[in-house]
C-alpha cells in the first residue's frame, strides 16, 4: 500500500502491516521483530498450555524476547534468550519440564529460529526472583 510499506490482505484475519526500508514507518513492527514476537507467543502459548495439562495456573505469567543479530548481512538472530516470569504460586520445577518441552520438542518457531543457526536459551523467574539464566534447554543441566 502506498506511503505504508507491506500489509497482509489474508481473508478473515486482522491485517498486519510490516516495516520497510522505503517508508520506515517507526510504529511497524520489522519482519525480524514479528519473529521474535512469534517465538514468544509460540513459546508462551506452549508453556501455558502445559502448565494448565498439569494442572498448574501461574496467577501471573509473562514471556520477553531478546536478541542479538550479527553484524554481517544477512543480520541473521545470532542469540535470542527467552525469559519467563511466573506469580509465586508456580513451583519451579513445573515451569521448568513447561519450558523445556516447549523450546525442544513443541514450538516450532523457536526451534528453527535454532535451526537457522541462533542460539536459543531460557531464563526463568518465580516471583521476582532469577531461578535460571540463560540456560540452554538441549544442554540442560539442573545441577
Amino acid at each position: 500500500m502506498e506511503g505504508i510499506g507491506f500489509q497482509t490482505t489474508v481473508q478473515g484475519k486482522a491485517n498486519v502491516n510490516i516495516k520497510e526500508e522505503l517508508f520506515n514507518r517507526e510504529d511497524f513492527f520489522a519482519p525480524t521483530e514479528y519473529l521474535l514476537l512469534a517465538i514468544g507467543s509460540c513459546t508462551g502459548s506452549d508453556v501455558a498450555l502445559i502448565l494448565s495439562k498439569m494442572k498448574v495456573k501461574p496467577p501471573e505469567f509473562s514471556v520477553t524476547v531478546e536478541a542479538e543479530r550479527e553484524t554481517e548481512i544477512p543480520k541473521t538472530l545470532k542469540s535470542v534468550n527467552i525469559h519467563y516470569k511466573m506469580g509465586d504460586s508456580t513451583e519451579p520445577s513445573h515451569a521448568l519440564k513447561a519450558i523445556l518441552l516447549s523450546l525442544t520438542k513443541y514450538c516450532s518457531v523457536s526451534i528453527l529460529a535454532e535451526r537457522g543457526g541462533a542460539h536459543v536459551t531460557f531464563s526463568l523467574s518465580v516471583n521476582n526472583k532469577l531461578v535460571y539464566d540463560h540456560q540452554d534447554p538441549k544442554n540442560f543441566s539442573n545441577s
